[in-house]
C-alpha cells in the first residue's frame, strides 16, 4: 500500500551518529538504487529536529525541546 502523505522518520547523521527526525514525501520512499532509507531521509526530507547528548532541539539551531510530549513523539517515529 503507498503512503499518501508526509511521513516522519527517525535518521541517523552520519559524522556523528546523532538522531534526528526527518518529514519526507512518499515519493521520498520509493526504492532509489545506491541509496538507503535514512540517506534519502537526509538528501531530500524537511528536519524537523535534531538531538544531541540525549536532547532534542529544534533544526534553526540549539533551541531546546522541552515539551514532554513532543519529545516522546520524535522518539516513536519509525527508523529509516
Amino acid at each position: 500500500m503507498p503512503v499518501l502523505s508526509n511521513s516522519m522518520l527517525l535518521c541517523r547523521l552520519p559524522i556523528a551518529g546523532h538522531k534526528a527526525v526527518y518529514e519526507v514525501q512518499p515519493h521520498h520512499l520509493n526504492e532509489v538504487p545506491d541509496l538507503d532509507l535514512n540517506t534519502r531521509a537526509l538528501r531530500y526530507g524537511k528536519q524537523i529536529a535534531h538531538e544531541h547528548s540525549g536532547r532534542w532541539y529544534k533544526p534553526e539551531g540549539w533551541v531546546e525541546i522541552t515539551d514532554i510530549r513532543t519529545i516522546a513523539l520524535l522518539e516513536r517515529c519509525p527508523e529509516a
